[in-house]
């Protein structure tokens, strides 16, 4: 029996292995590709860039790499015969299956903490090379096509050497915030990527703040703006899904603290403005935008208390795929490899990704528990076990 197992289980690391190898690099050169065109960044950072993205890409292949292996090893044990000759000799095929479950509760482990190092050092090592390129890549897109846009900041510039040559500058703060225009002579920037801060010095030029504040400047006018707005890191800070797992557990503590705190504050502030009769306060106007400060704060709870369960449970979704596509693929009988690949993981992805959005949804917005995310996996894991009795009876 031990020798049975052995072979199977060679075959199962060796078809995983052959899929990793040609899944991850597809998904990397994608990632990449969106991730340098998102930072406007040129060819030159590709290298750069890989080691940090190769996690995320490793991740998400995983699971379907277990699917695929599973189907391919399987379906060919049943199409052959070898799985009636097993049970012929009086061995349960359980014996060669079990191997196999192993395995993909190893790999879940292994999806685990690829995730969380994806998010917690690929992500931060994305930001510094685009911090560190973020000079060139200005420049380069300036000398291309005469102009660098990203949703964000706009510069519209000719470019002698280190110089920009009259320059025009449009900062969009984003919502609530002014739309800023510089237009100048001559301008420099200088980058200070620990500091994420960049300085311009405009030369004889304007200054324009929303079309109501005007300003004219002489000689050297010096701005300040944030390294975040040229890279589109503009998103909330500490993300709960840029955050490590072992991290995550005592920001739910700061944060469950500090909207507690803040709730009392309000509650104070609306005690005193009744109890002095300044019902004039109490209106829509001043209580909406501290009502919309708590709503982030409590979105932002139920979205620490969702993030750990919906780590484990992507974690293990090759634990339950391995379990779906082995019964499935004994079942079919399938001569066509490929074909018996698409049929498990088509209707696979068409239940399993809707069941995973709809509970991390609903347990992002508070409406059920964090464990809802978990919904995906319980019910690919009832159906593997289903099919696991029919597969195994005939």
């Amino acid at each position: 029996m031990s020798a049975i197992t052995r072979y199977v289980l060679l075959e199962f690391i060796r078809v995983f292995v052959v899929a990793i190898v040609v899944m991850t690099p597809i998904l990397l050169f994608s990632l990449l590709g969106y991730e340098l065109r998102n930072q406007g960044m040129g060819p030159a950072a590709f290298l750069r860039i890989m080691p940090y993205v190769l996690p995320s890409a490793m991740y998400i292949c995983i699971p379907a790499a277990t699917l695929f292996a599973s189907v391919t090893v399987y379906g060919r044990l049943s199409r052959e015969n070898e799985l009636t000759a097993i049970k012929a000799m009086g061995i349960s095929p359980m014996v060669v299956i079990w191997p196999t479950i192993f395995l993909s509760i190893c790999l879940s482990f292994l999806t685990l903490w690829l995730n969380d190092l994806s998010v917690s050092w690929g992500r931060a090592g994305v930001y510094r090379v685009v911090l560190g390129s973020i000079e060139k890549t200005v420049f380069g897109m300036l000398k291309s096509r005469g102009q660098f846009d990203n949703g964000r900041v706009t510069i519209i510039a000719d470019v002698e050497g280190n110089r920009l040559v009259q320059p025009h500058f449009v900062v969009n703060g984003g919502e609530g915030k002014p739309i800023v225009t510089f237009m100048a002579e001559s301008a420099y920037f200088n980058c200070d990527p620990e500091n994420e801060k960049l300085t311009l010095k405009l030369i004889n030029g304007s200054w324009d703040r929303d079309g109501k504040i005007q300003l004219r400047f002489e000689d050297e006018f010096e701005w300040n703006l944030s390294l975040n707005d040229l890279t589109r890191k503009y998103h909330e800070q500490d993300k709960p899904s840029d955050l490590a797992l072992s991290v995550i557990s005592e920001e739910y503590v700061r944060q469950t603290a500090v909207t507690e705190i803040q709730k009392e504050k309000y509650a104070v502030d609306a005690l005193l403005q009744m109890t002095s009769g300044s019902f004039h306060e109490l209106n829509q106007v001043n209580w909406q935008p501290r009502m919309e400060e708590l709503d982030k704060m409590e979105k932002r709870i139920y979205r620490l208390q969702t993030e750990p369960y919906r780590r484990w449970a992507n974690g293990f979704s090759c634990f339950g795929f391995a379990v779906l596509g082995i019964p499935l693929a004994i079942w079919m009988r399938n001569s066509d490899m490929w074909a018996s690949f698409g049929i498990c993981f088509i209707p696979t992805l068409a239940v399993y990704v809707p069941l995973v959005l709809f509970g991390v949804d609903r347990a992002k917005n508070g409406s059920m528990h964090p464990s809802i995310v978990w919904i995906g996996n319980v019910v690919v894991l009832l159906i593997g076990v289903l099919l696991f009795r029919k597969a195994l009876k005939h």
